[in-house]
């Protein structure tokens, strides 16, 4: 997570463990990725009395366990926190 010109913030963790991310194959939840179609949906809020208004961008990549990059995805959006 980056605000704007900020230095980056970096959460790393197995996917299991973030309870915001949710697996889906075939319409039905899980626990772990599987082989064909998965949808990986993220459930987060954000106080807006504890974080300052801007623009952030949040990047996600998912690494298999021998470091190569499965995924990647990247989003800008502006968050309306406290006033600067």
């Amino acid at each position: 997570m980056t605000k704007e010109d900020d230095k980056p913030s970096e959460y790393v963790g197995e996917i299991s463990h973030w309870s915001q991310i949710i697996l889906r194959q075939k319409g039905l939840y899980s626990h772990e990725l599987q082989p064909g179609m998965n949808e990986i949906l993220a459930d987060y809020f954000f106080l807006k009395f504890l974080i300052d208004a801007g623009w952030y961008t949040f990047t996600g990549e998912l690494t298999l366990p021998d470091g190569r990059l499965l995924f990647c995805i990247e989003t800008t959006m502006y968050l309306a926190g406290r006033p600067k």
